[in-house]
């Protein structure tokens, strides 16, 4: 896990099993930035007064208290806030996955675009494992960055090949120098982004030719954190 050190780890798993939050940081001691990563990647999520269920306002809330009072203050009294809107369960998961990648390097909990799907298929978003059977045609596919890289052409004009991934695979797509210089560079993030192009099969190798890349939360609003 990331920003925890080697003596923390060792020593975590040599005390464990802790009790409760409380029992957790009287036994171990731990920095603030060690203390956020094991609240907000879900590995004190068994530890009262921490649950999934509460994830992650009550995580963030006593995080919060951790840093502004001591121990016995921060946990006297506290209890988890409701929260209510109508994107709340998205919301909990695409926080949960963000924060997993963030301090785990990997999404155990769900994939992003498996929680987006919904979401996606009303953007007449296709899944990538549907690819080879839509040859030739003009299709939308949304998902993340798995890796990217940029070309200069022999014309010193600029191509670029992203691979791109969701719940059910990779593929490759192309952004041929025009279409790159007229999108002006639009994959720069990790995602999720809406990519529409055509489907290609070079020699058993199925990839997308881009022509037009947006921004996932252009076309929707999965990220609005409920009140």
């Amino acid at each position: 896990m990331r920003r925890l050190t080697n003596n923390t780890r060792r020593t975590l798993l040599e005390q464990r099993p802790f009790r409760d939050i409380g029992d957790l940081i009287v036994r171990i001691p731990l920095s603030r930035l060690e203390l956020g990563a094991l609240f907000l990647s879900g590995a004190c999520d068994g530890l009262a007064p921490l649950a999934p269920a509460n994830y992650p306002f009550a995580h963030e809330d006593l995080l919060k208290r951790l840093r502004e009072m001591p121990l016995e203050m921060a946990l006297a009294g506290f209890a988890p806030r409701e929260v209510r809107g109508g994107q709340l369960e998205t919301y909990r998961a695409l926080v949960r996955v963000r924060n997993e990648l963030a301090y785990l390097d990997m999404h155990p909990t769900a994939h992003p675009m498996s929680v987006l799907r919904e979401e996606a298929t009303r953007a007449a978003c296709i899944q990538i494992a549907d690819l080879p059977a839509r040859l030739g045609e003009v299709v939308r596919i949304a998902a993340v960055v798995a890796a990217t890289r940029r070309l200069l052409t022999h014309g010193g004009s600029v191509m670029q090949f992203v691979t791109l991934e969701d719940e059910t695979g990779l593929v490759e797509a192309v952004l041929f120098p025009g279409t790159y210089a007229a999108l002006r560079d639009p994959v720069t993030t990790p995602g999720p982004f809406l990519v529409t192009g055509r489907v290609h099969d070079d020699y058993g190798d199925v990839h997308l030719v881009a022509s037009a890349v947006l921004p996932f939360h252009a076309q929707a609003h999965p990220y609005e954190r409920p009140g």
